[in-house]
């Protein structure tokens, strides 16, 4: 197969600068067009050496490691090893990523009968059409955002296990830690824990939970006939909260014996009974305010639903 320098260094050019671009934005860096056009064309130039058999060493695992991070410090400096770390990383992710979908194009389409390719030293040489290589890279991209998108949302993610009490009966739960949830109890001043109503449903009296059926939930007097002369008439709450689409929404709730979070117990506190579930995907069924596990928070009745 012929292999013309031009297109080995164009295409490696673009693809370069394209990877180290979409490295940046994921890593948040500040970017210079000068300095990524710099990179892109060192990392160009280090791809058309495989044409001299005399400097093979250049194309072994150590210094091609040392290619990359060179890259990187010359597009977006060094701040800091570990930040220089964490963009090679990604740097290679990204790089990964881009060869997987070229070879897929090439393993699903006709593109590798129509257009061939070879590899050398390590560096693949194709003569692809343009559209075909900003697929790739548009792909490669639109793929490394949403996975690091997913996996910063999970990472702050905290979820906790906790423990409701009351009358010596106990559901667990697991709740999301949500600085949105703000919630106080306006009798005791206390943070609210809200829960799903299947969650808590087995402490609650059949009577209450033939409300919620009714979705009557809200209505006084009819929650107050409910518990009339149980244990629950004194453990009611009617807790005020805001959220879309309910400015001066009423929950109702109660106040358990205690809550156990680890291997702590808190008893200032109310639980918020929610008819609906809280996480589409089921992976939490509470959500415990900060306050509740004594983390510092504004004390404002507001809630996120």
């Amino acid at each position: 197969m012929t292999v013309y320098i031009d297109v080995l260094f164009v295409i490696n050019f673009v693809v370069n600068y394209v990877l180290l671009l979409i490295t940046g934005k994921i890593m948040r860096r500040e970017k210079s067009y000068v300095r990524l056009v710099t990179a892109a064309i060192i990392g160009a130039l280090y791809a058309c050496f495989m044409f001299f058999p005399q400097i093979k060493f250049l194309y072994g695992c150590a210094f091609k490691i040392i290619a990359s991070f060179l890259l990187i410090l010359i597009a977006y400096g060094a701040k800091n090893a570990v930040l220089t770390v964490k963009t090679a990383l990604v740097f290679y992710l990204s790089s990964f990523l881009f060869g997987g979908v070229t070879l897929a194009l090439f393993y699903f389409t006709d593109a590798g009968l129509k257009y061939g390719g070879a590899l050398n030293n390590g560096i693949f040489y194709f003569e692809l059409p343009w559209k075909i290589l900003f697929f790739s890279c548009l792909v490669a991209y639109i793929a490394m955002k949403t996975g690091f998108a997913i996996y910063k949302r999970d990472k702050n993610l905290s979820y906790r296990r906790i423990r409701v009490e009351i009358c010596r009966n106990s559901a667990d739960l697991n709740a999301l830690v949500d600085t949105g949830n703000l919630l106080i109890d306006p009798i005791t001043n206390s943070p609210v824990v809200v829960a799903e109503l299947e969650s808590v449903k087995k402490l609650l009296p059949g009577a209450l939970i033939e409300v919620f059926r009714e979705k009557k939930e809200n209505d006084l007097e009819t929650v107050s006939e409910a518990v009339k002369n149980t244990d629950f008439e004194r453990r009611i709450r009617m807790i005020p909260f805001t959220s879309l689409g309910a400015e001066n929404g009423i929950m109702l709730g109660f106040k358990p014996d205690s809550i156990t979070v680890g291997k702590s117990v808190v008893s200032n506190v109310c639980i918020g009974i929610c008819a609906r579930p809280l996480s589409n995907g089921h992976s939490y069924n509470a959500l415990i305010s900060p306050e509740a596990l004594h983390i510092p928070s504004a004390n404002q009745n507001s809630f996120n639903f």
